[in-house]
């Protein structure tokens, strides 16, 4: 009788310490846990901080870098006409930007207009000889010979494009005389893509130029000539524009020329406002003494911007 008590009573012992071991491990659990709720940090403030971009997009450190704006020359060329009166003409051009770099272009053009399309290959009317693309346009400055290039002007196997796109605007300066639709003024000049080194008005020769064709934009026409873009403002107020302009050079490479455009660009692709019929232009910007006009610069196929040579 006293075993079974005693074996009854070690059993009671053993379901008690049982309970109390369990009941002990439970409280800890939840005391754990609660503490470690009221202590817990936040998975952003352990962490590196946030990087935004100039918009408040946040910049992981995966995520590719945004493009960075291209950098716009701003010009303000001085001119005369025939008869005295005086202007500013103030161009704003992007780099030559080969067609490819599709976001950096389209970005610049959507700077310069929001009414205008950017012309695609398909939209500069090119006719497909046995050379490759060419056209039959006339130059900015039609008839002068020494003015043109000896050969066909414009004729390519093209793979890519480079654009230049800008604007150009014209402000009366003349003191004490205003143009209004009593007293208007025209007049004709071209921007033209021209040799970088050396250059004066009196050595201009053909071989000088790049050949490209130039788009400028009116508000109900548009105007294509190679050998650069060519301007004809018909002025009633003292202030004409600003009206957006595109210059196409095809990139095109070959055994003579094994790096295509992008040498010929550097070393030609200033762009100078030449005189067409009744106006004059004094001494421009210079590159350096010799030069007269100024280099855009150009982005080739690195994306990278190279400033002038």
């Amino acid at each position: 009788m006293k075993k079974v008590l005693a074996f009854i009573v070690a059993t009671v012992i053993v379901i008690l310490l049982f309970g109390c071991s369990k009941s002990k491990s439970d409280n800890t659990d939840q005391y754990i846990a609660s503490g470690m709720e009221s202590t817990q940090i936040s998975p952003t403030s352990n962490s590196e901080p946030i990087i935004k971009d100039d918009k408040g997009n946040a910049i992981g450190t995966d995520a590719k870098v945004e493009q960075k704006k291209i950098t716009w020359n701003e010009t303000t060329f001085n001119a005369s006409d025939s008869e005295g009166y005086t202007y500013e003409i103030k161009v704003k051009a992007s780099p030559w930007i080969l067609y490819s770099n599709t976001k950096i272009i389209t970005e610049a053009w959507d700077e310069i207009t929001k009414n205008h399309s950017l012309p695609e290959l398909s939209d500069w009317n090119l006719k497909k000889g046995s050379k490759g693309y060419y056209s039959s346009l006339n130059a900015v400055k039609d008839g002068a010979t020494s003015f043109r290039r000896t050969d066909s002007g414009f004729n390519y196997s093209m793979f890519d494009m480079y654009y230049c796109v800008g604007s150009l605007s014209i402000i009366n300066t003349t003191q004490g005389w205003d143009i209004d639709s009593r007293n208007p003024r025209s007049f004709t000049f071209a921007l033209c893509p021209f040799k970088c080194d050396d250059v004066t008005y009196d050595k201009k020769n053909g071989e000088d130029y790049v050949s490209t064709i130039g788009r400028v934009f009116y508000n109900n026409s548009q105007t294509d000539k190679i050998l650069g873009v060519r301007f004809s403002p018909s002025m009633t107020k003292n202030q004409w524009g600003s009206v957006p302009f595109v210059i196409m050079a095809p990139e095109s490479k070959s055994p003579s020329e094994p790096n295509g455009f992008y040498e010929l660009l550097k070393n030609k692709g200033c762009l100078v406002l030449e005189s067409v019929n009744s106006i004059s232009f004094e001494k421009i910007n210079k590159i350096d003494e010799k030069n007269i006009g100024f280099y855009p610069g150009i982005i080739g196929e690195s994306g990278e911007y190279e400033s002038a040579p």
